[in-house]
C-alpha cells in the first residue's frame, strides 16, 4: 500500500490551516520578500492556502514516476538569523526529514531561539514541522520553498509584551546544493512568526524576516 501521496496532501493542507492562525504582528527590522506583504511570506488568505494545497495535489499526481528509490532519510542541523524590531533572533535546530519523492519531503526538527529587544534578552524552545517542495532538477542546485509550524516556549514571554506559549509559522524560500550522494546545503530566505492566536491575551504577535542555512546529511 502506498501512503506517500496521502502524506504529501495531509501535509500541505494542515501546513495551510496552521499558517491561516497568524495574527497581528511587530514589523520586522529585515525586508520582507520582495513582491511579497511586509506580514512575510504567510499564507493570510483562501487563495494561497488554496495554491499551498495545489502544491500537495501536484506531488501526488507527480508519485506515478516516483521510484522506491527516490525515498531519503536526512538528518539536518541548520541555524539562522531574524531581524526584531530593536532586537534580534538567532535560531538552531536539529532534526530528522524524510524526502518521499525527488520533489518533496516531511521534516520534524527541535527548535531552539535566543532572542533579544531593547533591553529584554531570553531563550526558548520547541518543536516544528516542515513540508519542503523542491523543484527536482538534474544538476547540484535545486530552488525549493519551506513552510512550518510548531509551538514554542520562552522562558520570558515573547515578544516582551506578549506571553511565554505562542504558535511558531515560517516559510522560507531558498536553494538546496547538493554537494556529494550524502551531503546537501540549504540556504534559505524569509519569515517567522510568534502568535498565541488569541488563546489567552496580551497577544501582540511577531513577525521576523532572516536568513537560515541547513546542512543535511543522508542516512
Amino acid at each position: 500500500m502506498r501512503i506517500e501521496p496521502r502524506g504529501t496532501l495531509w501535509a500541505s493542507r494542515l501546513l495551510g490551516l496552521s499558517l491561516l492562525a497568524a495574527g497581528p504582528a511587530h514589523a520586522a527590522e529585515l525586508p520582507a520578500i520582495p513582491g511579497v506583504q511586509d506580514g512575510g511570506f504567510a499564507i493570510q488568505s483562501t487563495g494561497t492556502y488554496l495554491a499551498f494545497v495545489g502544491l500537495g495535489l501536484g506531488s501526488a499526481a507527480l508519485d506515478r514516476w516516483r521510484s522506491p528509490n527516490d525515498t531519503l532519510h536526512l538528518a539536518q542541523v541548520q541555524t539562522g538569523f531574524f531581524g526584531l524590531e530593536d532586537g534580534g533572533m538567532i535560531m538552531l535546530n536539529a532534526g530528522l526529514e524524510k524526502r518521499m519523492a525527488p520533489w518533496f519531503g516531511h521534516a520534524i526538527e527541535l527548535n531552539t531561539q535566543q532572542w533579544w529587544q531593547g533591553e529584554h534578552a531570553s531563550t526558548g524552545g520547541g518543536l516544528m514541522t516542515y513540508g519542503r517542495w523542491l523543484v527536482p532538477l538534474r544538476g547540484p542546485v535545486r530552488p525549493m520553498i519551506e513552510g512550518g509550524a510548531g509551538i514554542f516556549f520562552s522562558v520570558e514571554p515573547f515578544p516582551v509584551d506578549g506571553t511565554h506559549f505562542t504558535f511558531n509559522l515560517s516559510m522560507r524560500l531558498g536553494t538546496e546544493l547538493e554537494l556529494s550522494e550524502d551531503y546537501r546545503l540549504r540556504v534559505l530566505y524569509g519569515h517567522v512568526h510568534h502568535s498565541n492566536n488569541g488563546i489567552v491575551m496580551p497577544n501582540p504577535g511577531m513577525e521576523a524576516h532572516g536568513l537560515t542555512v541547513a546542512l543535511a546529511r543522508r542516512l
